[in-house]
């Protein structure tokens, strides 16, 4: 008997500036969860969620960034396929965490 599985992605972005006397912050933010189930079992649930905070002022040619990836840490995903003929099971290691705090000038 064929399984009927399937995959529900719900996935959302946040994109916020902030005013602040002579200068802006922007915040900007990107959340997907995964969940692979059917009607009685879940057979992977994962998230991620990336962000990033930008600074820069009035004028200025210097821009500065702060970015977290893979907020939530996830370690590792599993993907399943089959069909009539096969199942194939594969685990995917997930890059960690990194904070990456970049500078820019505008020429």
């Amino acid at each position: 008997k064929f399984r009927d599985w399937s995959l529900y992605t719900p996935a959302s972005s946040c994109l916020i500036l902030f005013l602040q006397s002579q200068s802006w912050f922007l915040l900007k933010s990107s959340y997907s969860f995964y969940n692979y189930s059917n009607e009685q079992n879940t057979l992977n649930e994962y998230s991620f969620w990336d962000a990033e905070l930008f600074y820069q002022k009035p004028d200025s040619k210097w821009e500065y960034k702060f970015s977290v990836t893979n907020l939530l840490n996830t370690k590792e995903i599993n993907r399943d396929n089959f069909n009539e003929l096969f199942n194939s099971t594969s685990s995917y290691v997930i890059q960690p965490r990194f904070w990456i705090l970049s500078v820019k000038y505008n020429l």
